[in-house]
């Protein structure tokens, strides 16, 4: 019988019926310390925060660290620069996870993860390209402002049949782990049906009278 919550362990699995956390640990093996561990970088501990925050939504999505205490009683050094970053991190970028409610509303897979909070989607940036314009597909959603959260800077922006184009972005990464973006709206951002659905996602069926019009070949004119 389920409990009254759910705490899957070195995965992040989304429980659409009850609040949920994800357990994981610092290191790339074991829950208590040992000498000689390799510990994973900060990127990926943030990684998995970002992750947590971006399945959640009101169902939860916390994300349980675990840290074995050395054998004096401190935290390894290791975990303390890490957890510094991070804190650092969401000192700049908290207001894109606490009681964010959940995101993967818009095409953005490829560059990052995404959360919503209020009339604000935040784009959050794993993947910085250096080009100064990023194409952000599903978002139906009037905006009314595009700002990088980390600088503070405030973004051109262009919308139009469902893209929205972020203009001006810098040729440097602006901090050293995941840059983050948020788009202000007029209201609850919304996405299209592609938003909501992906073609990796949902019963085939869905997606049948689409590919009736593609026919039986992989080239679009032959029937």
């Amino acid at each position: 019988m389920l409990g009254d919550f759910g705490t899957p362990e070195h995965q992040i699995v989304a429980d659409p019926n009850r609040l949920w956390e994800s357990n994981q640990v610092t290191t790339w093996r074991l829950w208590g310390y040992a000498s000689g561990e390799r510990w994973r970088p900060a990127d990926v501990l943030l990684d998995m925060l970002c992750e947590c925050a971006e399945k959640g939504g009101s169902r939860g999505g916390n994300l349980l660290l675990n840290v074995g205490p050395q054998p004096d009683g401190q935290l390894p050094p290791e975990f303390v620069q890490r957890a510094l970053a991070i804190g650092q991190w969401l000192e700049v970028h908290g207001e894109a996870i606490y009681g964010s409610d959940g995101g993967n509303m818009t095409e953005f897979i490829t560059r990052g993860r995404q959360t919503t909070s209020g009339n604000n989607l935040y784009l959050i940036i794993r993947f910085w390209d250096g080009e100064p314009v990023l194409r952000l597909a599903d978002l139906v959603s009037r905006v009314n402002r595009v700002t990088l959260l980390t600088t503070g800077q405030e973004l051109e922006f262009e919308q139009q049949e469902g893209v929205l184009w972020i203009k001006g972005l810098p040729k440097e990464r602006p901090t050293a782990l995941f840059p983050v973006i948020r788009v202000e709206c007029d209201g609850v951002p919304e996405s299209n049906v592609w938003g909501k659905q992906r073609l990796w996602e949902g019963a085939p069926s869905r997606i049948a009278d689409w590919a009736r019009t593609r026919g039986t070949s992989v080239y679009t004119n032959e029937k």
